[in-house]
C-alpha cells in the first residue's frame, strides 16, 4: 500500500510540474499601454501552454486568412515550453507598431533561454501579434 501511494504522489507531482503556470515578468522601465501588455501576457502564456487555440486568435487576421488554425499549430507544436517570460525592452513602439524584446526560458532547463522582438501590430484597434511564417531565416533583424 505504501508504494502505490509512493507512485501516486510521484504521478500527481510529475503532472502537476508539466502544467505548471507561465510566469511572465516585466523589467522595470518598460512601459506598455495596459491593451498591449494584456494581449502579450494572454498571448505567451497561451503559446507556453501550446493552447494553439487561444494563441492563434492574437496573430494578424491577414495571417489567420492565409493559414489555418490546423496549419499554425502544425508550424508551432514543436515549439519549446517556456516557463518564465520576461519582457526586457521595447526596441520601438509607436500607435500602431511595437517591436519588444523577450527572454523565454526554457521550462525544464530555466538556465538556458531565447532572446527575441517580438512584433506586434495594432488593427482597427485591437493589438496582433505578428510571426514569420517563411521557412528561410531572416537575416535582417
Amino acid at each position: 500500500m505504501k508504494r502505490l501511494s509512493y507512485y501516486f504522489i510521484v504521478i500527481i507531482f510529475l503532472a502537476s510540474s508539466l502544467y505548471a503556470s507561465v510566469v511572465i515578468k516585466i523589467d522595470n522601465g518598460v512601459k506598455l499601454k495596459k491593451a498591449l501588455k494584456n494581449r502579450v501576457e494572454t498571448y505567451w502564456k497561451a503559446r507556453a501552454k501550446k493552447d494553439f487555440e487561444t494563441s492563434y486568435k492574437f496573430e494578424l487576421p491577414y495571417l489567420n486568412y492565409i493559414h489555418s488554425e490546423d496549419w499554425y499549430e502544425i508550424f508551432f507544436q514543436n515549439a519549446s515550453k517556456f516557463s518564465k517570460i520576461e519582457l526586457k525592452k521595447i526596441k520601438s513602439c509607436n500607435k500602431s507598431i511595437c517591436i519588444i524584446g523577450l527572454l523565454l526560458r526554457y521550462r525544464f532547463n530555466p538556465d538556458n533561454f531565447i532572446f527575441l522582438y517580438d512584433k506586434w501590430i495594432k488593427v482597427d484597434g485591437i493589438w496582433y501579434h505578428k510571426y514569420d511564417d517563411n521557412p528561410l531565416p531572416n537575416f535582417n533583424q
